[in-house]
């Protein structure tokens, strides 16, 4: 249906939310047109969040619930969800580290859009916890489940300079997973 409407002579620009790959193959259809049209996308994203100390030191608890929230609200299968959370390193973050990985673990798995998206959400998942340096706080529930479909939350940690060296750990994982970046201070 997509590359039916791209490849629409009526169509004069394509708005696209979703993978990079998606993305590509609606922006390759545009310019092979004979008329070649503009595609405006938002792709792969990892929305990334920063926890500030004096934030934590106040309010660990409410934020760990609203980050857990945003994390799995339509089984992570939101163009918002935070994918990746800076937090400063301390007595604070351990807490709420503790708090965030209590509420994952109790979020039952979720029916995703369809079995290739749990497929590859799941990969995603077995992918970050194979990584050097990487902390599995919460795997992330797998059973495919009637219909193929059903994942889990995951929670996984890791340091920014790990991050920085390491691009495979900036790749999205569609679905409600999140990597928690702790540094050493500003």
């Amino acid at each position: 249906v997509g590359s039916a409407l791209v490849l629409h002579p009526q169509i004069k620009a394509v708005g696209f939310t979703g993978s990079k790959k998606a993305g590509r193959e609606l922006f390759n259809l545009a310019a092979l047109r004979p008329e070649p049209i503009p595609v405006f996308g938002e792709l792969s994203s990892a929305n990334p969040v920063f926890l500030l100390p004096g934030a934590l030191s106040e309010r660990s608890t409410q934020i760990a619930s609203g980050l857990h929230a945003s994390v799995t609200l339509g089984v992570g299968q939101f163009c918002t969800n935070p994918g990746v959370v800076v937090l400063e390193q301390g007595e604070n973050a351990e807490a709420f580290i503790v708090e965030l990985s209590g509420l994952m673990t109790k979020t039952p798995p979720g029916v995703m859009l369809n079995s290739s998206t749990r497929t590859s959400y799941c990969a995603g998942l077995k992918n970050l916890g194979d990584q050097t340096d990487v902390r599995v706080h919460v795997a992330g529930e797998c059973d495919p489940g009637l219909g193929n479909a059903h994942a889990g939350a995951g929670l996984f940690q890791s340091g920014v300079q790990t991050y920085l060296a390491n691009p495979t750990l900036g790749e999205e994982i569609f679905g409600p997973a999140t990597l928690l970046l702790t540094h050493a201070s500003r």
